[in-house]
């Protein structure tokens, strides 16, 4: 499974979860007829190049129809440039390309960024004119018919057409080309021939910039924010705190970066992912209009949209962080001036506790602006043990008694105020609100290794879930807070590394 594949499958899957976890109700299936209007997609984005079946040719064709590889190349497999032609607009709104070689296949690209995950809608494309092409999306051909006028009708659920996206048209060779392509239209979807550089998936993969901390015990990788190059530059999650490698006697304790990541996905982080679950200044934004992900960005308002963490929103603007790291500890601050009255000052530190086995995010959050702030943070704790694989022989044991109505056997076990995983199927357990601070504990163990993780915080619980699948397990603590003007809150989470005899086996 490639890069883009993995994304896009991914987010389908989140948008289920969130139905499943609580956090959103779930949606139903795709239906057959999308409510909206057709536009005519714009002629001026599409690009076309005819390609033959020659080595080079067929490597160029492949090369288009990959999707972790979003964007035109520039150059063929042997390094020859590719001759891209645009299109000539007709005065239907219909595009041109001009004739190529019998025996060729025209290919005709264009972008297009959705915002939104609509699993209940689908969007149709129709296409008319002088030839039948073969429609794809992300590599995927559309499903669709021709009728008797030859008009090509196909659907596509728009939660398989997230963010990014690469259209491509086949065309066969010979005769002048004559199109028209249309779609249905939410109101916020742009089109592009060539993919922004903030969306643009292989730009500075694997160059990204970290920083080395120790307190003689615990030693951690931090990767820097860099809004261009950092190693993660989604709409999700902060970047501030990203922690790609951490030791401790030998051991490793977090998700540690493995290809292939999509630095501008929403699905996947490392270690302590924190983020702020939903948009403030969306209310009193207009559409269109821009909102705040705190720690992330200002993003437009879409036309038709919920205000929800997986949405791949349109960035407006990235807020970029200030960083500054000594010995044992790094400090993050985050200063924002927003529309409409909103502001904030945000400062994240990181600190190696001094001769122990523990590190510290602290957290110091100020309402600058003239807006009362709601706003509710969690951590997407990515643990994994050793790189043990997660299934049968974790466990995660919590101070209470854990209660759930939901059928649970299939993937885990759950006994008094324990839950040992059966499987690393995804699954999401809701751990409810938690009004002590002393709830706001978990201990991850594995029978695979003598390493154990104790999370915790300093605050009480708006909700809590157990979060594990193949790639981690998570504990996922909320924090929820309100601000007047000119107020400040602190909260701090707390992570202790244990490894040795101070891990009490798992087996019962």
């Amino acid at each position: 499974m490639n890069g883009r594949t993995f994304w896009m499958l991914t987010g389908a899957l989140i948008s289920t979860l969130t139905g499943v976890l609580g956090l959103r109700p779930a949606h139903a299936v795709v239906v057959k007829e999308a409510p909206w209007p057709y536009v005519t997609l714009p002629v001026a984005e599409w690009r076309a190049v005819a390609l033959s079946t020659s080595a080079a040719d067929a490597a160029t064709a492949q090369q288009l129809l990959k999707v972790d590889d979003i964007g035109l190349p520039a150059r063929d497999s042997h390094g020859a440039r590719i001759a891209w032609v645009r299109a000539t607009a007709l005065a239907d709104g219909a595009l041109s390309f001009p004739a190529t070689p019998e025996g060729t296949t025209l290919y005709a690209v264009m972008h297009l960024h959705n915002p939104l995950t609509y699993r209940s809608q689908a969007f149709r494309f129709r296409i008319t004119g002088n030839k039948r092409v073969v429609l794809l999306i992300n590599g995927t051909e559309v499903a669709g018919r021709y009728d008797a006028q030859q008009t090509f009708t196909g659907d596509m659920g728009s939660h398989k057409i997230r963010g990014m996206n690469r259209i491509i048209l086949k065309v066969p060779g010979g005769s002048a080309t004559t199109l028209k392509v249309e779609m249905t239209n939410a109101g916020d979807v742009r089109y592009f021939s060539q993919v922004p550089p903030s969306f643009d998936l292989s730009r500075h993969v694997g160059d990204w910039k970290t920083v080395t901390i120790s307190n003689g015990l615990v030693t951690a990788q931090i990767a820097k924010p860099d809004v261009e190059r950092g190693y993660y530059r989604g709409n999700r999650f902060e970047q501030a705190v990203t922690v790609t490698h951490l030791t401790y006697a030998g051991h490793t304790y977090f998700l540690a970066p493995k290809p292939p990541f999509t630095p501008t996905g929403n699905h996947r982080m490392v270690g302590p992912s924190e983020e702020f679950f939903d948009g403030i200044a969306w209310d009193d934004a207009k559409d269109r209009e821009p909102f705040i992900k705190v720690g992330v960005g200002l993003f437009e308002k879409p036309v038709k949209g919920n205000n929800a963490f997986n949405n791949n929103y349109w960035p407006v603007k990235r807020f970029p962080w200030k960083m500054k790291a000594r010995k044992d500890q790094v400090e993050f601050r985050q200063v924002v001036d927003g529309p409409r009255g909103w502001g904030y000052r945000y400062i994240k530190r990181l600190l190696l506790v001094p001769g122990q086995p523990c590190m510290r995010l602290e957290h110091e959050f100020t309402n600058t602006g003239t807006q009362t702030i709601t706003a509710e943070q969690y951590c997407h704790n990515w643990v994994v043990l050793d790189k043990q694989p997660i299934g049968k022989g974790y466990s995660v044991t919590f101070p209470y008694q854990i209660s759930t109505e939901k059928d649970y056997s299939k993937t885990a076990t759950i006994t008094g105020n324990r839950i040992d995983l059966l499987s690393a199927e995804t699954t999401g357990v809701r751990l409810g609100e938690h009004t002590t601070p002393s709830d706001n504990t978990a201990l991850i163990r594995c029978a695979g290794t003598d390493a154990a993780i104790k999370i915790s915080g300093d605050f009480p619980t708006s909700a809590a879930t157990l979060y594990f699948e193949t790639e981690a397990v998570c504990y996922e603590p909320f924090f929820k807070f309100t601000l007047a003007p000119g107020e400040t809150v602190k909260w701090t989470r707390m992570y202790e590394f244990i490894a040795g005899e101070q891990v009490k086996p798992t087996q019962r």
